[in-house]
């Protein structure tokens, strides 16, 4: 029961410069049983808010090599997240160049035996992506944004994300705050 329920981590991460097609992660929430971690590339040195440990990082690499470092010494079994297998698992391999969460420092790789029906594998890990689960089950065509399907409503839009984040790096210490509590 400990090896089901105890080992896994949830992983989540934002973008910025996205509309322009220059992805950038600024913000990557890391949580397990045990802990909730925020990496961010925000002007803050506070190393804590409220429950959550805040990371600080100023490269992609270096996020990948802070987050790289956290999932090896915690182990997850499972790595969980809305759309993790074909975006956060991709866009932290391909914008960090150094993201290696196997069990044996590996990238995610993608396989696929069918044209367009793509997996992404962390070796050593299981991954459960609920994106993919809702497709199984619900019509492959249908909204299954985690927005809808589980009736979850965002505090701020993408819009007002961007804003915040501009805000956050002018050294506003409320949009930080707004930030960190929606992620």
């Amino acid at each position: 029961e400990h090896l089901i329920s105890d080992t896994y981590a949830v992983l989540d991460i934002e973008l910025e410069g996205w509309e322009q097609g220059n992805d950038e992660i600024f913000m990557v929430v890391y949580q397990t049983p045990q802990k909730q971690i925020i990496f961010h590339n925000l002007p803050f040195p506070a190393t804590s808010w409220q429950d959550v440990q805040l990371i600080k990082y100023q490269t992609q690499a270096e996020l990948g090599d802070k987050l790289t470092s956290i999932i090896q010494q915690d182990d997850p079994l499972w790595l969980i997240g809305h759309n993790i297998m074909n975006f956060d698992q991709l866009k932290l391999r391909n914008l960090t160049k150094d993201y290696l969460p196997s069990t044996n420092d590996h990238y995610p790789v993608s396989k696929s035996s069918i044209k367009g029906f793509k997996k992404v594998i962390t070796k050593g890990r299981f991954t459960l992506d609920t994106l993919g689960y809702l497709r199984h089950f619900r019509n492959f065509f249908a909204d299954n944004s985690l927005e809808t399907s589980a009736n979850f409503e965002k505090s701020i839009t993408y819009a007002q994300q961007t804003t915040l984040v501009q805000q956050a790096r002018a050294g506003d210490t409320q949009a930080f705050e707004t930030l960190v509590s929606y992620c």
